[in-house]
């Protein structure tokens, strides 16, 4: 087995195909969840439907209509690799081995991802992300911790963006303050990440030890051995070995 780059991401092009497709709060939840487990080349492998089920909170058939819908608005394809599991790509969320990352992308190891962003309905979320993906870029190039906008070009921007009123964005922007202190002063709206949606938990897995962990699962579950009957550190140790090895 290859162990491959692995890259906790998604390009912003993804995220706005996302945004004008009109994803729906599950489908984003899905994306998340496979995004984490993604190769180099925007693949995961032996995505079981059990697995998705208990992450994010869906039934089977919920599953499948995930697949067929992000499948028909352009944003993933796949195919069935097994009985048991499908392969499934991110279309053009490639992120070539050995070369600079030059595009413009979100970080999937944050903090904001967690059980109550997963209440959040789909445009929350989405906003939520772009907010995020925004200030990244700023701090980067300007170390400023908070975004700043006339208040009425900001709702002009993101009520044309996110396709809702004025009103159906504030509500947006107060089921936020969970993750961004969001202030109004003098004409001008600042929007600043609270650290718990910026931070990493210093205990989670890295980007190499959840894929390996994705591509042990997927062996045995296709050759029928069950991991878990050994505890549950056997698939982490098997997964340590391809960094190690």
């Amino acid at each position: 087995m290859e162990c491959a780059t692995v890259m906790q991401k998604l390009k912003t092009e993804v995220l706005q195909r996302m945004i004008r497709a009109g994803v729906s709060s599950l489908e984003i939840d899905f994306l998340l969840s496979i995004g984490r487990r993604q190769d180099n080349t925007g693949c995961i492998h032996g995505v079981y439907y059990k697995d998705i089920m208990d992450e994010i909170g869906c039934s089977a058939q919920h599953f499948y209509d995930i697949l067929r819908s992000l499948e028909r608005k352009g944003i993933i394809k796949y195919e069935k690799a097994s009985y048991y599991d499908y392969d499934i790509t991110v279309i053009g969320n490639e992120f070539p081995e050995g070369l600079p990352i030059r595009c413009g992308y979100i970080s999937l190891n944050k903090g904001m991802y967690c059980q109550e962003f997963r209440e959040l309905r789909a445009g929350e979320k989405l906003l939520a992300m772009e907010l995020l993906r925004r200030q990244d870029i700023q701090f980067r190039m300007a170390q400023k911790p908070s975004l700043c906008y006339i208040t009425a070009n900001f709702y002009n921007k993101f009520c044309s963006l996110l396709g809702v009123t004025k009103r159906v964005l504030r509500s947006y922007l107060k089921n936020l303050e969970d993750f961004f202190a969001i202030g109004e002063k003098a004409g001008y709206l600042y929007v600043t990440p609270l650290k718990r949606s910026y931070s990493v938990d210093m205990g989670a897995p890295t980007d190499q030890a959840l894929y390996g962990e994705q591509e042990v699962l997927t062996i045995c579950r296709r050759n029928r051995i069950q991991p878990y009957g050994y505890g549950d550190h056997a698939v982490r140790d098997t997964a340590a070995l391809l960094t190690q090895y």
